[in-house]
């Protein structure tokens, strides 16, 4: 598989790694009962731990599947690749995982500008874009619940 390959299929990653960083963003904006702070710190650590595992070269069974995933969008799969080339997109898959905490971090903190890709493999990459809230989506027609709750009022 080519470089240019490989890189495109890890910014694709990371666009939607931010897409889910933005739906965790506003989810945790929405409920009073988890503490913005305390994820943004929780994010911090495990860009870290991120960061520490791609220093030390060791690669977890995650990280693997991850890449396996990756490489089989270009349809191939580990075992078609040489080693050298796996392990890049294994450690694609954690700078990835590691942006994508640092960035989330930054959005909770309400830091946006520094909520962009600094990791010269993503400069650029925008988020892939979250699904909407679930508001935005309710349908004004009443569920089988909703019917069954008016029929009952209406009974009384």
């Amino acid at each position: 598989m080519s470089q240019d390959r490989i890189e495109t299929l890890l910014k694709e990653f990371l666009s939607d790694l931010l897409g889910q960083a933005e739906e965790v963003v506003w989810m945790i904006r929405e409920d009073d009962t988890l503490d913005a702070s305390a994820e943004a710190d929780a994010a911090d650590e495990q860009c870290a731990a991120f960061q520490a595992q791609i220093a030390s070269g060791e690669l977890d069974g995650l990280t693997k599947e991850a890449a396996k995933t990756i490489v089989s969008k270009a349809n191939h799969n580990e075992l078609q690749m040489g080693v050298e080339e796996f392990e890049e997109v294994c450690s694609g898959v954690l700078r990835a995982k590691a942006e994508q905490r640092r960035i989330l971090a930054a959005m909770l903190g309400g830091v946006y500008n520094q909520a962009t890709p600094t990791d010269p493999l993503f400069i650029g990459v925008k988020s892939s874009g979250r699904p909407p809230p679930p508001r935005a989506t309710v349908s004004t027609k009443k569920s089988g619940l909703g019917q069954i709750v008016e029929a009952y009022i209406a009974f009384k």
